[in-house]
């Protein structure tokens, strides 16, 4: 077959297998608060919050977006709250936390459903490891994981939040998600700027 000939048969298998391929989707929340100047991502890793990024961007041409960056180091302010066995007023440590060795390739210890005020996580951090990830509660109101990199994970909107989805009940499926979308946003626009307050303020170097 000469190369003109091996093209051609190319180009006629790729169209007709083409529409047979198996596809591959997935549905990714994200929204944008425009007073708060933020772009809120529920991914379940970083690799699918930047999927999500990139395609922001080839749909918009540019999208000037970066990671949240604070002046305290979050596992600065992380070690300090168990080391001294204390934390703001309105936040409550859980019973979830891992720990590092600031060497390279230190060990880590993960604890969970663990009273983490008892001696052996201060005597762990005594001898210079730091909390690299940490189960707090803010408020009352929400639940959740917060890393070395300020991602959040495992967020769970406590009773307080709850109570007020389930006394607004529209029988509509798409007006309930309204509903809820709501909710969450006007909590989230609470929780974030104190969140960043916790670490310092917003590092905008």
């Amino acid at each position: 077959l000469s190369k003109k000939e091996r093209t051609e048969i190319k180009d006629e298998l790729i169209f007709d297998l083409l529409p047979k391929a198996f596809t591959f989707s997935r549905k990714i929340y994200a929204y944008i608060d425009p007073k708060g100047g933020w772009l809120i991502v529920d991914a379940a890793s970083a690799k699918s919050a930047e999927d999500l990024l990139s395609l922001l961007r080839k749909s918009l041409g540019s999208l000037p977006a970066v990671p949240l960056n604070t002046l305290e180091k979050p596992t600065t302010t992380m070690t300090q709250w168990l080391l001294n066995n204390i934390a703001p007023d309105d936040i409550t440590i859980e019973d979830e936390c891992e720990l590092r060795s600031p060497e390279e390739a230190g060990g880590i210890i993960r604890c969970k459903r663990h009273d983490l005020a008892l001696p052996e996580i201060k005597n762990h951090l005594d001898t210079g490891k730091e909390v690299i990830k940490l189960a707090v509660n803010w408020a009352d109101r929400i639940s959740f994981v917060i890393d070395e990199n300020l991602s959040i994970k495992r967020l769970r909107f406590l009773d307080l939040i709850q109570d007020q989805v389930a006394d607004i009940e529209t029988g509509d499926e798409a007006a309930q998600f309204d509903v809820d979308f709501s909710i969450m946003s006007a909590e989230l626009a609470n929780f974030l700027p104190r969140l960043i307050e916790l670490f310092g303020g917003e590092n905008k170097a």
